[in-house]
């Protein structure tokens, strides 16, 4: 940094020079750490008067005495407000605009230095050019950012308490102080309206109470023809490489390119220490349900009470019909087992019944064949006739035509029941004894 203070003050001796407070505090905290000392830094960094920044130093100095002399052994003029000149009109503490500038950068900083000044001339074109075409929408006297720290200024204007002692200058009374604020001179006792070329709050106050334009006391470096006249020079566009004048000069070449180990970063700069940590947002973490408890802070592996019972799910649609179920012969004869053990004559009427079915469908297939080709037409239509339920309606068919099926069909399995099996043995007998008539 030395290197830089000596070239300053060759070639611009005439221009403020200001540290960047954050890399001081970044520098400060290696050796004196903690929340107090941070606030008590930016609070002695920020104080627009004297007796504000002795306040906050001597905070330090209580903290650390070797604090103290550190911070001590820089200028204040380099880092605190309240020593800096009112001729740059500006009260900026970091050094943004050199990072915004290294950061428009980083697309040309590895090309070659023809290369480099080529894109930064296109590209102070293209800004030029695209701030002239903003200011078009800009209506007023001043920049409107500047309205919007007046805005929120005059908002504090009703906590203030205003005593006039002339045309021009006032007592202001605001958080514990007393300011005297002079609207000739355009000063203010807390240095910042001398400082910013801003109206401070107590200036606000002042020029409320009088019933005054606020924009007749803003510095001309925040209207809006000043910043027009920023951009207002025109940069001539220029042909092409190729078309330039050939130079007696030797061509200056670019230096050697050599591979470096590992993969390139892809980090603009190298931060210092802590202050990534700073800047970084962390994501609220989600805690665990137990699935077991349902308490928050655990999972089920983990938790150490005994296991819940679990409720069984119901279904989800529509229920569907119960249709009729196909079970094998082994889980019948189980079932069966199991009824015979419950209930014990129950079980033995079911057994005769279903033998008898079985017995009498089994009679029934082999007396089919032979008494059919026996049968005359008038019995067939009588056997069929005595086949069918009592309680459905009759359908006729006519000749050749087949009858409708049914609209609804059902989809349970059509069972024989014991008592239509020996209706229809009874009526094949009749049959067969008339035949043998």
């Amino acid at each position: 940094m030395q290197g830089l203070l000596e070239a300053f003050r060759t070639v611009v001796p005439n221009a403020d020079t200001r540290y960047c407070c954050r890399h001081i505090w970044a520098n400060f905290k290696l050796k004196f750490p903690g929340e107090a000392y941070r606030e008590s830094f930016w609070k002695a960094a920020r104080a627009s008067t004297k007796h504000h920044f002795d306040k906050h130093m001597a905070d330090i100095k209580d903290l650390n005495p070797e604090a103290f002399v550190y911070l001590n052994s820089i200028p204040v003029i380099h880092w605190s407000r309240h020593g800096f000149s009112s001729r740059a009109k500006s009260g900026m503490l970091l050094n943004n605009c050199c990072e915004s500038f290294n950061h428009v950068l980083k697309e040309a900083r590895e090309k070659p230095i023809l290369s480099l000044m080529e894109w930064i001339r296109r590209y102070m074109m293209k800004r030029c050019c695209a701030k002239r075409e903003g200011l078009k929408q800009f209506v007023g006297l001043i920049m409107p950012s500047v309205l919007k720290m007046i805005e929120r200024g005059q908002k504090e204007v009703s906590k203030m308490r205003l005593i006039q002692s002339d045309l021009y200058e006032f007592e202001v009374d605001h958080d514990g102080d007393t300011f005297v604020v002079n609207l000739q001179t355009k000063t203010c006792g807390c240095y910042r309206w001398t400082l910013m070329g801003i109206p401070c709050w107590h200036a606000l106050a002042c020029i409320a109470k009088r019933r005054l334009n606020y924009e007749d006391f803003v510095h001309p470096a925040y209207h809006v023809k000043t910043y027009a006249a920023t951009y207002a020079p025109h940069f001539s566009p220029m042909p092409g490489e190729k078309q330039w004048e050939k130079s007696p000069l030797p061509q200056p070449l670019p230096p050697p390119y050599r591979v470096m180990p590992g993969r390139p970063s892809k980090r603009k700069r190298k931060k210092e220490a802590g202050e990534a940590k700073e800047n970084k947002v962390k994501r609220a973490r989600k805690q665990n349900t137990c699935g077991n408890c349902g308490q928050l802070g655990h999972n089920r592996k983990k938790c150490g009470r005994p296991a819940a019972q679990s409720v069984p799910k119901q279904p989800k649609g529509r229920p569907r019909t119960k249709t009729a179920q196909h079970t094998n012969p082994a889980q019948q004869a189980t079932k069966s087992a199991q009824q015979a053990t419950t209930n014990p004559a129950q079980s033995a009427q079911q057994a005769t019944t279903n033998q008898s079915a079985q017995q009498a469908t089994t009679n029934l297939n082999q007396a089919a064949p032979s008494q059919n080709r026996r049968q005359s037409p008038v019995l067939r239509k009588a056997a069929s006739t005595s086949a069918q339920p009592t309680g459905g309606r009759k359908t006729v068919a006519s000749k050749g035509k087949q009858p409708a099926p049914a609209k609804h069909p059902s989809k349970k399995r059509k069972t024989t029941s014991v008592n239509a099996l020996q209706s229809s043995q009874s009526s094949q007998k009749s049959c067969v004894s008339l035949d043998k008539n």
